[in-house]
């Protein structure tokens, strides 16, 4: 699996029964580290709409929620770690 973020991640599959959705936890393959995570629609569903927001219809394979970590470092006080590359 891909992600925005890296070339390559694993994905760990989390699918409750009867849901419309999973969650990906994705997990960086260098350092197993949290990379983040995804949640995909397996099962067609529709949202009902309101005044502020219209209906929508989701199908399988559309990404609900797409949380990446990008950056992250072991520090003594606030601040630092700041702007550096991971």
């Amino acid at each position: 699996m891909t992600d925005i973020h890296r070339p390559k991640v694993i994905a760990v599959v989390r699918q409750e029964h009867m849901e419309f959705t999973r969650t990906d936890l994705l997990i960086d393959p260098v350092d197993y580290g949290y990379a983040g995570t995804r949640e995909v629609v397996v099962e067609s569903f529709g949202t009902v709409g309101n005044d502020e927001e219209p209906a929508e219809q989701r199908e399988p394979g559309d990404v609900l929620i797409d949380i990446a970590r990008t950056h992250a470092a072991v520090v003594d006080g606030e601040g630092e770690g700041e702007g550096e590359k991971p």
